[in-house]
Order: structure tokens, then C-alpha cells, then sequence
């Protein structure tokens, strides 16, 4: 018995260190781009190419439709990654898009506008 509670208390440390290591790449700096399958899709495609680059994210509000099945196969016609989640709008106060919003150290920028992302995070640092 004594060998099962090491072996508990073990994986839970292993547990408890893991959840720290995912908390902390959740604080790493993030650049997230805020789309709409409303833009055109070259916007849509280039935005993608451009956050691949850097390993930003787009991010869009909701479903085609409220359909996965739309939203799912536009991506695939486009060819791209786009995360589906509503609250990141409303946490960074997105009322239109395109919108950049880059999260460093706690401290939030953001640029709304149709803009390449390499100016959008030019304009971003010399605003510091």
C-alpha cells in the first residue's frame, strides 16, 4: 500500500508541474488576429500566411451559419487554421475586424484596420 501512495503522490507532482508549464506558455507573448469569413478570402489567406510565420493565431467570433460543417469546409477550400472562440472578443473588446492584438508581459496592444501584421506589430513597438 505504501508503494501505491508513492507512486499517487508522484504523479501528482508530475501533474502539478505540467499545469504550471501550461499556465506558463499561456502567458507568453501572443499575437492574435482577429478575422470574419465576411472579409474576402485572399484577406483571409494572406492574414493566415502571415500568422504562420510568426505562430500568431486567427481568430474568428462564431460559425458560418452556425454550422461546424460550413465553417469546416471553408476553412478547407481556403486552406487554413482558424480558432472558433467568442470570448476572446469580447476580452479584447473586438468590435471590428481585421483587428491585431499582440499580449507581452501583461500589457495589450491593439490595431484595428486592414494592414499587413509585420506593420500592424511595427506600428505596435514604436508605440511603446
Amino acid at each position: 500500500m505504501k508503494g501505491l501512495t508513492q507512486i499517487i503522490n508522484i504523479l501528482l507532482l508530475v501533474l502539478t508541474i505540467n499545469l504550471q508549464l501550461a499556465n506558463a506558455e499561456d502567458k507568453k507573448d501572443q499575437i492574435l488576429i482577429f478575422v470574419s469569413f465576411s472579409m474576402n478570402d485572399s484577406a483571409l489567406q494572406k492574414y493566415f500566411k502571415e500568422a504562420s510565420l510568426v505562430g500568431a493565431k486567427l481568430v474568428i467570433r462564431g460559425l458560418i451559419n452556425n454550422s461546424f460543417m460550413a465553417t469546416r469546409q471553408k476553412m478547407q477550400q481556403l486552406k487554413i487554421n482558424i480558432e472558433i472562440d467568442p470570448n476572446k472578443f469580447e476580452e479584447y473588446r473586438i468590435k471590428r475586424v481585421p483587428a491585431i492584438v499582440v499580449v507581452s508581459d501583461q500589457i495589450i496592444k491593439k490595431i484595428t484596420g486592414h494592414l499587413p501584421l509585420a506593420s500592424a506589430l511595427e506600428i505596435m513597438e514604436k508605440d511603446q
